[in-house]
């Protein structure tokens, strides 16, 4: 059955089975697609054939000009472009910038999570089929890479940061201690290493009750238990001068070390100058944290 152009009323809610419609069909209400065809094809288990099909909203738009589709957007800047609303700024682009699939945010304070992954493993090979061999992979343990997989060989962590080192004692308490603008720590790590670099000089110092052992405090990381060993420059000290530090075990503290000529002792408290402008020590280690 045919229906032309300038067909008749048919009445309300006329049912008609194989329609063929000449020109244009203009529905005012909802259209509904019956659920066993469409273009003679089955919709569930086969293919549904639209031919021409332009849709030009906000929400949907087919740019057939330059043969791009855009979601949330009325101008896509790649053949898929799926515009997420938020600020203008979040965007998932399939065949942008000679890419697969890029993701954009071109307004920073927006700070979006670029990707999460929920499931699954994500791959990276040579060759552009992806059947050369495996660079890296990025699975829940980690990142392995060369095609291990081994839980054990992920990369789960990196990180760079700061902190600040304090002296304190190994009995007792200092009074006081004032550190001039000489006083850093910095520390990178990489799985499970922590690689770190400590500079500090005082100003004055106020013994009190502190006796014992130079203690160096505040590694960003629990060690493991075990103990590790780190250089040490120094100058201007009240005595001895440290020349080797030790982190201790399961701890965030190091001790240092110099050498009396024969053997290494710990650095005492009374080593430490009091006046300004001394016990500047650089310290460079790599411990495991626990």
């Amino acid at each position: 059955m045919t229906i032309k152009q300038q067909g008749g009323i048919f009445g309300r809610n006329p049912t008609f089975n194989d329609v063929e419609v000449e020109g244009t069909l203009t529905a005012t209400g909802a259209v509904s697609v019956p659920a066993d065809s469409i273009s003679g094809n089955a919709i569930n288990g086969g293919t549904a054939t639209l031919d021409g099909l332009t849709v030009d909203t906000t929400t949907f738009h087919v740019d057939s000009s330059n043969n791009r589709i855009g979601v949330g957007t009325t101008s896509p800047i790649a053949v898929v472009d799926v515009d997420m609303g938020v600020d203008g700024a979040r965007r998932l682009l399939a065949n942008y910038d000679d890419s697969i699939v890029s993701l954009k945010s071109s307004n920073a304070s927006a700070n979006p999570e670029t990707l999460r992954l929920i499931g699954g493993n994500i791959r990276f090979n040579t060759g552009g089929s992806g059947s050369g061999s495996e660079i890296a992979r990025v699975t829940d343990n980690g990142i392995t890479f060369n095609g291990d997989t081994a839980a054990a060989n992920a990369l789960d962590d990196y990180e760079e940061g700061t902190f600040t080192p304090t002296i304190t004692s190994g009995a007792g308490s200092f009074s006081s201690i004032t550190y001039d603008n000489a006083r850093s720590g910095q520390y990178t790590k990489v799985g499970n290493l922590v690689h770190f670099q400590i500079r500090m000089r005082t100003d004055a110092i106020s013994v009190g009750t502190a006796s014992g052992a130079v203690v160096i405090n505040g590694l960003p990381f629990t060690s493991a238990n075990e103990q590790t060993s780190c250089s040490v420059y120094s100058q201007d000290m009240g005595g001895e001068s440290p020349i080797t530090g030790q982190v201790q075990n399961s701890d965030t503290v190091l001790v240092v070390y110099y050498y009396s000529g024969t053997s290494y002792s710990i650095l005492d408290v009374t080593d430490l100058a009091t006046g300004g402008n001394s016990n500047y020590m650089f310290i460079t280690g790599t411990y495991t944290a626990a």
